[in-house]
């Protein structure tokens, strides 16, 4: 029997005679539907477990719209508009006996006749919409079963189960009297039968349906048989011999496929990526991959296999993943590293499976191998100097550490000595033969220097070892032998002797007072001082005491130096003592001074006068250009000019030129802080840049968006400079403000400080869906304008969750289509029909004679309460409760007459209930003593309206505006009426209803009572005219604010202080003097020490008198400088601190690099490209980096710089950190590939050091280069 969940439930019925509708008695006959073969089981109208009908409906005109009309008495070789009959179709309308017919709607032959039937009504239950027209069969006079319905249904695939549906309805009249037929059907296809239905008499209470004219739903599950993709549905009448009597019903028929609600296989992993570390040729511990199965259909994995650029140093050591995968259920894949060299090894795991989405699963496999470790012998140090010793004496042991810096033991061989004068002694006991040394462990021999004559002495130290690279070294020593009577020279004052002789400050061509060196002999004989030697002109030495004769033991002689700068800044000299002492010849002292310019700094500004003298400042004013910035502070690196870039783009602000860039703001004001920076955090603009005339790049000049030019984002008038788009809308300022102007354009732009320029809900860069601030049609709404289609509906409310879409259940806001229509004809329900009082209609002319017209109130209870309202006008007389200058609040409740026109359009609506509750709100000023003005919002409430066949709903009426109050004079205290007039919006809104605003921009009218208490609290009671269709009496509570006119106020000018020191202005010498600076009378900021700079800023506030200090206060400092490995270049200019003794060193202290390993290793890495807009190396630049990588292992002596450049496309700041990163990636696959990391440095210049034109694409590709520089070359 066919699914009873349906419109209502099918229930066994009893069989019997009846009689015919036209006097005769008719036979019992039955409708039949015959259906489909279908293979295996499915039971009737029930989709397979875990599935459900698809809702696409294979039944061509299943609801016989459209039909042909007819008459075609030999209805099965006619196509009747998608379906074919055995019987004659007699077109459109009533059927006659023994045809078919199509009905449009509602079907009655009238109270005499025994035909009713009302149109399928829709069933929401199975999602089944209303449908207008039926196929009317009206008996059948043959012996045999004949077809009244048949389609061939197409696109159907052999062993899918479908679902036949369709609605039948017994169509004799529910209170007929006469008895019929019953008609019974049957469901099949291509000659099968389903089952049969029998069809009712309504009229029939047995049938319990309580005689109602009812539409039942019958449901057949189908599956096609293999081969078949199309089925020949039937529906038949079985009621044979029978002219008349068994009049049916049928439509919506529909044939949908089964689609499962289960999700299928889902393919997951625990990883995204496996890392491995190895050593080449060695088998690395597994790692293991699992795989889990997060659908609910079995995952099919059908292989499992590696690929990538190195598959083969990689291998799947286990694998269970090689049957199906139950849902939530997990499998594993275990995968090991064994690599063939040393580097870099990538790889991918690809899994293949039945996942729809993801057909083949890839985990990425990265491995970097090492070469198999060994031991390495290191011998420190290789040189072994002694220092000089006395014959007969012994030296100070010295250590020669032998180290192991391998990853593997190393085993010591012999360690021989070679001394030929046996003037060395060397124990090796420690590192003995045999002995073994672990990775980063060591042994020390010890040597001593015992000479037995005068001269130099040398030894060697042979270490042998089994290290294979190196497996022999040999230490030097050396060491020169003097007599035993000699002097010994040194300095009498030991800080001159560590850290130096300072002179301090000096003017320059200015000579010093003379600073005393004694030089002492602290030895056991004469020592003779052969030479004093300066290496600095500014410094000069009398050495006549120290040369003129020896210089006993025990005594000293004096070196009198003096410092006379030639140049400006630190100055250092060394002073050597050359002499016979064989341990310290020459003995060095290092002289220090600073050299002063003569020239001030009158204005205090950071600049001196000199350097002003050459610009455009005035060296008398701190600020010449008057900009709230220090010339100083504009001029950064103080040589006089305003520097800007290869460009033309300044690189500071210019101190002659109040505004450099030329925005309209002046330096000081985009320069908040004065510090001459440009305060950011992060990447955000914190202040606005006064170099560049459009700071945050959104096409709008700083000036134009600070429209006030006070360097601060004023809320909500003005866009902010420093950021893009201000709003957060999605949509740069410049493109909002489409001609740059700062102003909001009406109605050509959307507003740049607005989310939602025209209201309507949806934010701006929704509605400009490619934001590019122009209304791309037909594409996008309208960000400017709240109804892009005009139909009347917002477009908010049309794309109701604001996303920019037209989803399911929304209309489309950008097309504007004709309101949905209920009933047979007409069109929507009208609103707010005559705008208001001025509106024209018979209501609004009635108001205007408002005293003497009581027919303005259609409805009783309103006109009871604007009788009572007008009555209590008539009858008071007092004093108008406004009073000048107060402001008043109030709120109130009552009742609204809302009435929509139904009529106009024969909508089918009627209005149920056309009053509701009210309430409203208001704010109000009392302009005068009689005359207020009041803004109000109002909700009305709602009207109900009812249709017979289609679904009742409400319309919500809701109104605002802006009226003005007459206070009507009179004698009773306390009370006061009034009359009102004035202009608003009533807006009116339905969920379920269309409807039309006729006119919603209304003119009110009203008419109430006040009563007012002492306390400024009343009591209003009123009548508003807010249309024909809108009206509201209400009752009102009011509380009045102020109104008192200010006492005259006696101004008593106080004395002016402006900089808030504590001295006023008409005292003030330094009435600018800047917050919480401690001044004296005068004003003046205090400078206790007399230093020149005042407390506030003197970080040493307590300087002798006397003594030069710097900006902060404090005294200069003279640190000595030592140059610690003698090379003659001072420690804090010496890149090279440790050179050896010997060797030639450049101006950095390092050794000079050999040109060809300069020219070798230096230049342009051609061909090392990476990814757009990233740091990944492409594979090419990693094959030429491989030959980099060997060539710099081949010479281990070289370090290098690596620094990457960019073009100028994009931001500076973005292309100098792409540029560090590229650089600091390819450093980085050196070190992969063996480099040693310690000889790399890497930086990024962006887009700074261009070798060709950023004009032309060629020039642009020359630009974007890693360069390598030879850093240092050790010898």
């Amino acid at each position: 029997m066919a699914n009873q969940s349906s419109v209502m439930k099918i229930t066994p019925e009893g069989s019997g005679p009846m009689s015919g509708k036209r006097g005769r008695l008719l036979p019992l006959a039955f409708l039949t539907v015959t259906g489909i073969l279908y293979a295996g089981h499915v039971e009737a109208g029930v989709c397979p477990a875990n599935s459900v009908p698809d809702g696409k409906n294979l039944v061509v005109n299943g609801t016989f719209t459209n039909q042909p009309a007819g008459p075609f008495p030999i209805a099965a070789k006619t196509d009747l508009g998608g379906w074919t009959a055995d019987v004659p179709f007699n077109g459109i309308g009533y059927a006659p006996d023994t045809t078919v017919t199509i009905a449009n709607g509602k079907l009655d032959d009238g109270a005499a006749g025994a035909v009713s039937q009302v149109p399928f009504p829709g069933d929401p239950a199975n999602k089944v919409p209303a449908a207008v027209s039926w196929l009317y069969s009206n008996g059948n006079d043959k012996a045999t079963s004949r077809v009244i319905w048949r389609q061939t249904v197409k696109g159907l695939v052999a062993g899918k189960t479908y679902v036949f549906s369709g609605y039948y309805s017994n169509v004799i009249r529910p209170d007929s009297k006469e008895a019929f037929a019953e008609p019974i059907i049957n469901v099949g296809a291509d000659g099968k039968s389903l089952g049969t239905i029998k069809v009712l008499n309504h009229s029939d209470v047995l049938s319990g349906d309580g005689g109602k004219d009812v539409w039942k739903r019958f449901e057949y599950a189908v599956t096609p048989a293999a081969g078949k993709d199309s089925a020949l549905m039937t529906i038949a009448d079985d009621l044979v011999n029978l002219i008349g009597g068994d009049d049916l019903a049928i439509t919506s028929l529909s044939m949908e496929a089964c689609k499962t609600t289960l999700t299928g296989p889902d393919i997951s992993a625990d990883k995204t990526k496996l890392s491995f570390k190895g050593v080449v040729a060695a088998t690395s511990a597994p790692q293991v991959i699992t795989v889990t199965n997060k659908g609910q259909l079995d995952l099919g994995i059908t292989s499992v296999t590696l690929a990538g650029l190195n598959p083969a140093d990689y291998a799947i050591s286990k694998n269970t993943c090689t049957a199906a995968v139950k849902p939530k259920a997990t499998c594993t894949v275990e995968v090991t590293f064994k690599p063939s060299v040393i580097g870099s090894r990538v790889a991918e795991v690809k899994i293949a499976s039945n996942d729809a989405d993801t057909p083949v699963l890839t985990i990425p496999l990265e491995g970097v191998a090492s070469a198999v470790p060994a031991g390495a012998i290191s011998v420190a140090p290789l040189a072994v100097p002694f220092p000089v010793t006395e014959v007969g004496k012994t030296s100070a042991p010295q250590k020669i550490t032998v180290s192991n810096t391998g990853a593997a033991d190393i085993t010591i061989g012999n360690v021989t000595v070679v001394d030929a004068t046996k003037d060395f002694v060397v124990d090796t006991k420690a590192c003995a033969k045999g002995t073994k040394l672990k990775p980063k462990a060591s042994c020390v021999i010890n040597a001593s220097f015992k000479p037995s004559s005068v001269g130099s002495k040398t030894a060697k130290v042979t270490i042998l070892s089994d290290d294979k690279t190196r497996p022999s070294v040999v230490a030097t020593l050396a060491g020169v032998a003097t007599p035993s009577a000699v002097g010994d020279i040194a300095l009498a004052s030991k800080d001159i002797q560590t850290k130096g002789l300072p002179f301090g400050e000096l003017l320059i061509k200015t000579t010093s007072k003379p600073k005393t060196i004694t030089v002492k002999n602290e030895g056991g004989g004469p020592l003779t001082i052969s030479d004093i030697q300066v290496a600095n002109s500014q410094f000069v030495a009398d050495k006549t005491a120290c040369v003129a004769a020896p210089v006993a033991a025990g005594k000293s002689c004096d070196i009198a130096v003096t410092f006379a700068p030639t140049a400006v800044g630190p100055q250092t000299g060394i002073l050597s003592i050359i002499s016979d002492d064989p341990d310290e010849s020459p003995m060095s002292v290092v002289l220090t001074g600073t050299g002063l310019n003569d020239a001030l700094d009158t204005d205090k500004d950071g600049l001196t006068d000199e350097t002003e003298a050459t610009m455009c400042t005035d060296p008398t004013i701190a600020d010449t250009d008057g900009d709230g910035l220090k010339d100083g502070v504009e001029e950064v690196n103080k040589n006089g000019r305003v520097d800007r870039d290869k460009n033309g783009a300044f690189l500071e602000t210019d101190p002659c030129v109040a505004d450099t860039d030329g925005d309209g703001i002046v330096d000081g004001k985009e320069d908040a802080d004065h510090d001459g920076k440009v305060l950011k955090e992060g990447a955000a603009f914190l202040e606005t840049d006064p170099r560049i005339v459009d700071t945050d790049g959104d096409g709008i000049n700083d000036g134009v968006e600070d429209a006030n030019h006070n360097g601060v984002f004023d809320r909500p008038s003005e866009t902010d400079p420093r950021v893009v788009d201000t709003d957060g809308d999605g949509i740069e300022d410049g493109f909002e403000d489409a001609n740059r102007n700062g102003v909001y354009d009406k109605p050509a732009e959307t507003d740049p400080r607005v989310v939602d320029t025209d209201g309507d809900g949806i934010p701006d860069g929704v509605e400009d869906a490619n934001q590019n601030g122009v209304y791309d049609k037909p594409a996008e709404t309208d960000p400017r304008v709240a109804d892009t289609d005009g139909d009347g509906i917002s477009d908010g409310v049309e794309d109701a969750n604001h996303n920019g879409k037209v989803d399911a259940g929304e209309t489309d806001p950008r097309v504007k289509a004709q309101k949905a229509v209920l009933g047979d004809s007409g069109g929507p329900v009208l609103t707010d029909l005559e705008g208001g009082v001025g509106g024209g209609g018979a209501a609004g002319m009635a108001f205007l004679s408002l005293l003497g017209a009581g027919s303005l109130f259609r409805r009783r209870r309103v006109a009871a309460a604007m009788a009572a309202t007008v009555a209590g006008v008539a009858l008071v007389a007092a004093p108008v409760q406004a009073k000048e200058g107060q402001f008043y609040l109030g709120a109130g409740v009552g009742q609204s007459f809302v009435d929509p026109d139904p009529d106009t359009n024969n909508t089918g609506y009627k209005v149920d209930d056309d009053t509701d509750f009210g309430g409203k709100i208001f704010l109000g000023y009392d302009l005068m003593d009689f005359w207020s003005i009041e803004g109000f919002y109002a909700d009305l409430g709602s009207a109900a309206l009812t249709h017979p066949t289609k679904q009742d709903g409400d319309i919500d009426y809701k109104s605002y505006g802006l009226e003005t109050l007459l206070h009507l004079p009179n004698t009773k205290p306390g009370f006061s009426g009034f009359l009102k007039l004035g202009f608003g919006k009533v807006k009116t809104d339905s969920n379920s209803i269309p409807f039309d605003e006729v006119e919603n921009s209304q003119l009110f009218g009203g008419v109430g009572l006040e009563y007012q208490w002492e306390s400024t609290v009343s009591l209003r009671g009123e009548y508003q005219y807010f249309d024909e269709d809108a009206q509201l009496v209400s009752l009102n509570v009011i509380k009045r604010f102020g109104g008192e006119k200010p006492v005259p106020v006696v101004v008593v000018e106080e004395p002016v202080d402006t900089d808030g020191d504590g001295v006023i202005d008409e005292k003030d010498k330094c009435p600018a003097t800047p917050a919480g600076t401690r001044v004296d009378i005068t004003g003046c900021a205090i400078d206790s020490d007399n230093d020149g700079v005042i407390d506030s800023r003197d970080k040493c506030p307590n300087s002798p008198a006397g003594a030069r200090v710097d900006s902060n206060g404090c005294q200069f400092v003279v640190e000595v400088e030592i140059d610690s490995d003698s090379d003659g270049v001072l420690d804090r200019f010496d890149n090279c601190p440790e050179t050896a003794p010997g060797v030639n060193v450049d101006a950095h202290g390092c050794p000079f690099v050999a040109k060809e390993i300069v020219q070798k290793f230096s230049g342009v890495l051609e061909g090392v490209n990476f990814h757009t807009n990233s740091d990944r190396l492409t594979g090419e630049a990693k094959s030429i980096l491989n030959g980099v990588a060997q060539e710099l292992l081949e010479y281990p002596e070289v370090n290098i710089i690596i620094v990457g450049h960019t073009d100028n496309v994009g931001r500076a700041d973005h292309n100098k950190a792409l540029s560090l990163a590229r650089a600091k990636s390819v450093a980085r696959y050196l070190a992969s590939r063996g480099v040693d990391k310690n000889r790399m440095k890497y930086a990024g210049k962006g887009e700074e050091e261009p070798i060709a034109s950023n004009a032309t694409s060629y020039g642009r590709a020359k630009n974007r280069r890693v360069e390598i520089i030879v850093d240092q070359y050790q010898y």
